[in-house]
């Protein structure tokens, strides 16, 4: 009798976790996606760090392609916590953008919390700390 192993595995040893992202629109027209993404590869259990990276492209499948060349490992949106839109990419349409994370089956979309920014969205994934208003 032959066994066979689970196909659909998907360990979270090899993965990078995203935790948050934020779209923009360039002045070409492009969009920006910037990721911040969890960093324990090389930390102490309990504390980890993250890294921010950007990527533009004609679509949110392209820009994300863009990001995943540059960060070594995969990149997974298992505990995906928030989405950012700069108000200018929000002025015209905003289903496009919403559309890739409902057909993506690696995107959970029950929890994700979805914010509208002032200005450019990337930059609040690249402060350190948020002031509370």
């Amino acid at each position: 009798m032959v066994m066979t192993g689970c196909w659909d595995q998907d360990s979270l040893k090899d993965a990078r976790l995203a935790n948050a992202s934020a779209f923009d629109i360039t002045s070409e027209g492009e969009i920006k996606q910037t990721l911040e993404i969890v960093d324990d590869s090389e930390s102490q259990q309990g504390s980890s760090g993250n890294e921010v990276h950007s990527g533009t492209g004609r679509s949110v499948r392209q820009s994300t392609d863009r990001i995943r060349a540059k960060v070594t490992g995969d990149i997974r949106f298992f505990k995906y916590g928030m989405i950012l839109y700069g108000n200018k990419l929000a002025q015209n349409d905003i289903y496009p953008y919403l559309d890739v994370l409902y057909r993506e089956p690696d995107y959970p979309t029950s929890h994700v919390k979805i914010a509208i920014v002032d200005g450019d969205a990337g930059d609040l994934l690249h402060q350190k700390k948020l002031a509370a208003y």
